[in-house]
């Protein structure tokens, strides 16, 4: 029986149960969706028929693209890499139609002037690198680049941080994007389990994610009353709502979102795990600023 629309919540006693969308309490006390789907196995499922989903996205086709036949997913696969870059990864979600800030990889000060004087200042260099995951902890970011002449002295001053901070690590260069404008920082992701399959999460997101734990789950398939209580069942849903005269967030574009990926990961397998983080949460729109997406390992038969 597939388990769609099933809602996943962690107890304090770190017992995980299941439920329908409509007893979810907010929260959860995990702070990765992998430790949760593992918990996940050792509970009890007693859930009625799922309903009938209306995902409101394409189930085989986003964007430009079939999503099982991306050619950059093909292209890693030729090459025999599992995890694509943030290049990759952002362009992938661009093409479902999923608003990401795209960019330009550089691999000298030239190229990331030329790179920033074509995007158009103010510019974000980012270290690109498969061995690098948090990218600021080592000094692999610099924002807020207004010409030139500080895209130099990024460039350089990130090359020595990196260097020192984590010595033999592979850099395939450095990511020139546009600096996106402030928003409401949201995180939103994907991960497997062996019984439950695809997973997605939704909760507020940045660098304080994992200290703050406010998030939610739900098994793929996504019907629009799955994404939408996602949203809204996160503790911190009056910032999205519009905080203390703030203009609140655009929650369908934050819906659309949540409704691609499922429908993205429904019917492309060789998707293992997606995170985006942060997404930008504007009065009109999302964007994602940065992106991860690996893929499955490759079995020996196949």
């Amino acid at each position: 029986m597939p388990l769609s629309g099933v809602a996943l919540r962690a107890l304090p006693s770190q017992r995980l149960t299941l439920a329908c969308p409509a007893l979810v309490r907010k929260g959860v006390s995990v702070p990765r969706l992998s430790r949760l789907v593992d918990w996940a196995q050792k509970a009890v499922l007693d859930s009625p028929p799922p309903r009938k989903q209306e995902t409101g996205a394409s189930t085989r086709t986003q964007g430009r693209h079939t999503v099982a036949s991306h050619p950059l997913i093909e292209r890693a696969r030729q090459q025999g890499r599992t995890l694509l870059t943030e290049l990759e990864s952002k362009q992938v979600l661009h093409d479902l139609g999923i608003p990401t800030a795209l960019g330009q990889l550089a691999t000298s000060e030239e190229d990331a002037v030329r790179a920033a004087d074509t995007i158009g200042y103010p510019v974000v260099l980012k270290i690109a690198s498969p061995d690098i995951v948090h990218k600021s902890d080592v000094g692999g970011v610099q924002l807020h680049l207004q010409d030139g002449a500080a895209v130099r002295q990024a460039f350089r001053a990130m090359q020595q941080s990196v260097a020192a901070r984590v010595p033999g690590a592979r850099i395939d260069g450095i990511i020139v994007q546009p600096m996106a404008a402030p928003g409401v920082e949201v995180i939103i992701g994907m991960s497997k389990d062996a019984t439950f399959g695809p997973v997605l999460m939704f909760g507020l997101g940045g660098v304080l994610v994992e200290v703050l734990k406010d998030v939610t789950f739900r098994i793929v398939p996504l019907s629009k009353r799955d994404a939408r209580e996602m949203i809204h069942d996160i503790q911190g849903f009056p910032v999205l709502a519009g905080y203390r005269g703030a203009a609140p967030a655009d929650l369908e574009a934050l819906q659309h979102i949540l409704l691609t990926l499922s429908a993205f990961v429904e019917n492309t397998p060789e998707v293992k795990e997606i995170d985006l983080n942060p997404i930008y949460a504007y009065a009109q729109g999302a964007l994602a600023v940065d992106a991860r997406v690996i893929l499955e390992e490759v079995s020996a038969s196949a």
